[in-house]
C-alpha cells in the first residue's frame, strides 16, 4: 500500500447483497417489466437489457470478478421468468381483456362519442352569452 491507502476487495459474502442493490438499481433505469412483457419483450431479452444495464453499474462492476458472477445471466433469467410468469397470471392479461370488452354505442362505429354536434353547440354557447 502506498501513502496509506486502502484497498479493498468484494468477497463472496458481499456478492448476493451487492447483485440485489445492482438489480434494484437497474429497475430504476429501464421501463416496468409489465410494460416491456406487454411490448413484446421475452424473459431473455429483459433479463439481457438488465445485465448490460447491472455490467454498467460502478458499484456492481468489481463484484463481475467473482466466480459467482459467472451465475449472473441464469440468475436473472430466473428472476426475470418468475416476474414473467406472475404477469402472465396477473394484471398483464386483465389489461388485454379490458380493452377487448370496449362497448361501442348503438349506431356509432367508433368506440369513442362523435363531436360533430360540438362546434354547434359552442356556437349556441357564445349566442347565450352574448344574449345574456
Amino acid at each position: 500500500m502506498e501513502d496509506g491507502a486502502l484497498t479493498w476487495a468484494p468477497t463472496v459474502e458481499e456478492y448476493p447483497a451487492a447483485l440485489t442493490a445492482a438489480y434494484a438499481s437497474a429497475l430504476t433505469k429501464i421501463d416496468a417489466l409489465d410494460a416491456l412483457f406487454l411490448s413484446g419483450f421475452g424473459v431473455v431479452q429483459v433479463a439481457k437489457i438488465i445485465e448490460a444495464e447491472m455490467r454498467s453499474d460502478a458499484d456492481f462492476v468489481p463484484f463481475l470478478a467473482l466466480p459467482s458472477a459467472d451465475d449472473l445471466p441464469r440468475h436473472l433469467c430466473q428472476h426475470v421468468g418468475r416476474q414473467y410468469a406472475a404477469f402472465k397470471k396477473g394484471a398483464g392479461l386483465s389489461v388485454a381483456r379490458c380493452s377487448e370488452s370496449v362497448s361501442v354505442p348503438k349506431g356509432n362505429r367508433l368506440p369513442w362519442s362523435s363531436i360533430e354536434a360540438y362546434p354547434e353547440w359552442i356556437a349556441n354557447q357564445v349566442q347565450l352569452y352574448c344574449k345574456a
